[in-house]
Parts: structure tokens; C-alpha cells; sequence
């Protein structure tokens, strides 16, 4: 586990870092599994708006439609699929893929966590990609976000703020906001983008107050006036304006917003976050705890997060306890939905 507290008492705010050993979230094979479930969409062709996004390049530029460039079942390991690829530089990116498999997320958010133990949750969602690559460079620029980079397997060389960083397997180099030249030699990377820019905080908020917008409009359709209103304020914009001001203070924008810090304290801003799975838990069967279960008041209710989910419930008291205590008997009561819906969201586990 990589030791924050000697990472917070550096200057890793301001200055480029190179923490050697510093262990990783993933093994490198864990890793480029992500990377290969992320990858198998694209082998069919291009998709786009799409999440996870996957990139293929090479030194003549991007690949639009990388095809059987990207691993798959036939490269059953890393170390194939980069054999298979060593006629030419290549770079391989995965963005956000750590949300299919809640296994590999949760490595990652159980390994950051203790970060925020330190400094404080951030307000808005780390972003998260999975690189492959060998020989190719990479000019990577990030103005509002500072980088954490785990070396899983291979070498890299970073240059950033001035400095050389070289890390190799276990290595974890970092960086303040700014422009950097990263490349790897049979290289797999896990890279995290750390918030740091107050500007960003407003994202969350404008989206909330533009959704509530549009609804009260009842239209999305840009309003235009005649040239004989031009000399007077364009109504519009002051009822925009006016409407801005009145949901900035509404009881819908606040409990929307605590909603949304919940669950981003459960999912330790790693998101986006895996979907729930299905539930099939019955009456006789006994479950213990598995992730914790983050509780704000709501009202004269208690909303509930658990891994990036919440949810609002009148009580459930009594069985958070029984959960405390050790392995709880799933019985044919009021308890049985609420046992379903933590275990869908992976609170708790079944006992076997």
C-alpha cells in the first residue's frame, strides 16, 4: 500500500515526484484484463459518446478504427499482446474502464482512499485510464488536475515541470497541473487524475441548475426576438437569469447535491462506478458486511451510499447493528428488501 502520509508531508502539490516501491492498486495482468474487457467493443468498430472510451495510436497518428490492433482473446497475456505489437510504436488508451468490473474499481478506490484520510474527499470525480503502450510518446496537458502515475509493469519516462521522472514496476511518479511527455517501453500505467483547480467545484452545481432549468422551460428550443425589441433587456435572458437565482437556494438543488456528495464519498470520487449486480438473496441465507455504508440525514430520513449508489430510507437502525456485530440470518421480514438492495449494491456479501 502506498504510504500517503510520507506522500502529503512532500511537496507533491507543487513538484514533480518519483516515489520508488511505492507498491500499486493493480497487478499488472488485473490491469490489462481491464483493459482487454474495455478494448473488445471497439474491435467491432468505432463507438462514440461511449464509456469506457478506448484510443489506438501510432506515430503516423490516431487509428479510427484500431480493429484486431486492440488485444484479445488471442493474446492471452500482456507480454503476448506485446510481442504481437512490437513491429511498431504503439499506445494503447482505456479511459475509465475501471468501471466494468467492481473488483478491479474497488482495488483502486480501497488503494486511494486513505489519500483522502489525509487531504479530504474531492468535490468532483477523479478521472482514471489504463495505458498500454511501447515506444510511443504521449503529450499529455491537464491544467486542472494533478496526476498520480502507478507503473504496473515496463518502464516510463515522464518529463514535467522541468524534471526527469523514470519509474519502473511498483514505481509512483507524480506531477503538479501542467504539460508532460510521457513514454513507456512495454509499458502498462494506471494514471489518475487528482482535482485540485476551485473552478471545478462549480461543474457539478451549473449542471444541476441548467437540468432544473430546462425543465421548468418545458423547451430546449433557443428563444429569438424581433429587431423591434433589440433597444430593450432581452427578456429571456432576464428570466434565465431570474430562474437561476431562485433554484441556486431551492430545497431541490441542496438535496440533489447532497445526494451527489454521498455517493461520491462512497465511491471515494472514483467514478463513474460499476452498475449494481442482480440479487437473488433469500430468506435463510446469511450475509456479512463487505463495503461500509455511508449515512447523512434527510429530512426526518437517513440517506444511504454504498460504492457510488444512494439511496433514502426511514430506518434500517437495527440491522446496520446486527451487520456491525457479525454475520446477520436474511429472514422473511421487513429487513428482506433492504438486505437485497445492499447486497445489489455489494454492501454485503452472502456467507457460503
Amino acid at each position: 500500500m502506498t504510504d500517503w502520509t510520507a506522500f502529503t508531508a512532500l511537496p507533491w502539490q507543487s513538484e514533480p515526484l518519483h516515489l520508488p516501491s511505492a507498491g500499486a492498486p493493480l497487478s499488472a495482468s488485473t490491469a490489462y484484463g481491464a483493459v482487454v474487457a474495455a478494448a473488445t467493443p471497439f474491435r467491432n468498430g468505432t463507438r462514440f459518446l461511449a464509456l469506457p472510451e478506448v484510443r489506438f495510436h501510432q506515430p503516423s497518428g490516431r487509428v479510427g478504427a484500431p480493429g484486431e490492433l486492440l488485444p484479445g482473446p488471442e493474446d492471452r497475456s500482456l507480454k503476448e499482446y506485446l510481442h504481437r505489437r512490437e513491429a511498431e510504436p504503439f499506445l494503447l488508451r482505456a479511459r475509465e474502464p475501471l468501471m466494468l468490473d467492481y473488483s478491479v474499481w474497488s482495488q483502486v478506490r480501497d488503494w486511494i482512499v486513505p489519500l483522502w484520510q489525509q487531504i479530504g474527499v474531492p468535490v468532483v470525480p477523479l478521472a482514471a485510464e489504463l495505458v498500454v503502450t511501447d515506444g510511443q510518446s504521449q503529450r499529455v496537458s491537464e491544467d486542472r488536475y494533478l496526476t498520480l502515475v502507478w507503473v504496473l509493469h515496463g518502464r516510463l519516462e515522464v518529463e514535467a515541470g522541468g524534471a526527469t521522472l523514470i519509474g519502473d514496476e511498483g514505481d509512483l511518479l507524480s506531477w503538479p497541473p501542467g504539460a508532460a511527455s510521457m513514454r513507456g517501453t512495454e509499458c502498462l500505467w494506471l494514471r489518475l487524475l487528482v482535482p485540485v483547480d476551485g473552478k471545478l467545484a462549480a461543474k457539478p452545481v451549473t449542471e444541476l441548475l441548467l437540468a432544473g432549468l430546462d425543465r421548468r422551460r418545458g423547451t430546449d428550443a433557443t428563444p429569438y426576438l424581433p429587431m423591434a425589441e433589440a433597444g430593450r433587456p432581452m427578456q429571456p435572458l432576464v428570466e434565465t437569469a431570474a430562474g437561476l437565482a431562485e433554484l441556486s437556494s431551492s430545497a431541490e438543488v441542496e438535496r440533489s447535491l447532497r445526494v451527489q456528495w454521498a455517493s461520491r464519498v462512497s465511491a471515494g470520487a472514483l467514478e463513474p462506478v460499476p452498475a449494481p449486480q442482480r440479487s437473488e438473496l433469500v430468506a435463510g441465507q446469511r450475509v456479512k458486511a463487505a463495503a461500509p455504508v455511508y449515512r447523512m440525514r434527510d429530512g426526518d430520513r437517513w440517506l444511504w451510499a454504498v460504492n457510488g449508489h444512494a439511496f433514502t430510507i426511514g430506518g434500517g437502525d437495527g440491522l446496520l447493528a446486527e451487520l456491525k456485530r457479525g454475520e446477520v440470518l436474511a429472514r422473511d421480514d421487513a429487513y428482506l428488501p433492504l438486505l437485497r438492495r445492499l447486497h445489489s449494491l455489494r454492501a454485503v456479501e452472502v456467507v457460503a
